[in-house]
């Protein structure tokens, strides 16, 4: 999903490859932002990529190690 929709807590799992249980956990620990609209919770665009990037580890460059 690629728009700023706001994600439903499966789709949101669906999206990070998690268990609907994992993000129900996350939002409880208050690790993970939502939105409350009556009863239904909803994950907003900019939480998931938040996660995805706090959760990125870059890669080593490696030094070029060619005999000349």
């Amino acid at each position: 999903m690629s728009n700023e929709q706001p994600r439903t807590v499966r789709e949101a799992a669906e999206e990070l490859g998690l268990s609907p249980a994992t993000i129900r956990l996350w939002i409880r620990k208050r690790k993970l932002g939502y939105l409350r609209l009556g009863r239904a919770v909803r994950i907003p665009a900019s939480e998931i990529r938040r996660i995805v990037e706090r959760g990125t580890v870059p890669a080593v460059q490696t030094r070029d190690r060619s005999i000349v």
